[in-house]
Parts: C-alpha cells; structure tokens; sequence
C-alpha cells in the first residue's frame, strides 16, 4: 500500500514537472544568409582553396629545385676539391722526382 501510494506520488510529480516541448526558430543555411550569398561564398571560397592549393605546390616546385641545386652544386665543391688535392700531390710528386734527378 505504501510502495503504491509513493509510485503514485511519483507518477504525479513526473507529469506534473515534465518539462515542455523543445521551441526553436527555425534558421535558414546557418542564420540569415541567403541562398544566393550562400552559394557566392561557397564558391569563392572554393576559388581561393584552389589558389592555395596552386601557390603551396608552387613553393614546394621551388624548394625542391633549390636543394636539387645546393645538392648539385656541393657535388661541385667536392669535385673541384678533389682535383686540386689531385693537383697538389702531382705537384708534390714532380717536385720529388726532379729534386731527386738533381741530385
């Protein structure tokens, strides 16, 4: 008897406090935006990614040849080194062999 006067009770209470419906005006495209500007927004910023897209590809051609050309040009310097160490012990060599025919 108690366990149902209680349930009751409960019951009561529930719909008594039962909150309301839900009232929520009604946007259009995310707020007071036409269709029309929507779409003219859309596709500039479809325009602009595109010319993102475009420089960021640009700039990653140009790095890439940049290293390409320092990569290139240590080869160079390496080279060139090389050749006068080359040089210098012909050098070294020559300079033995005619100081030892001197003597």
């Amino acid at each position: 008897m108690m366990v149902q006067k209680e349930e009751e009770d409960l019951q009561r209470w529930k719909e008594v406090n039962r909150p309301g419906p839900v009232q929520i005006a009604p946007e259009k495209l995310g707020g007071a935006v036409s269709l029309a500007e929507a779409r003219e927004r859309q596709l500039v910023e479809l325009r602009q990614a595109k010319l993102q897209k475009q420089l960021r590809k640009e700039e990653m051609d140009r790095q890439r040849r940049q290293a390409e050309e320092n990569e290139y040009e240590r080869m160079k310097a390496k080279q060139r080194e090389k050749a006068r160490a080359q040089e210098y012990r012909e050098g070294m060599r020559e300079e033995e062999n005619t100081a030892s025919s001197d003597s």
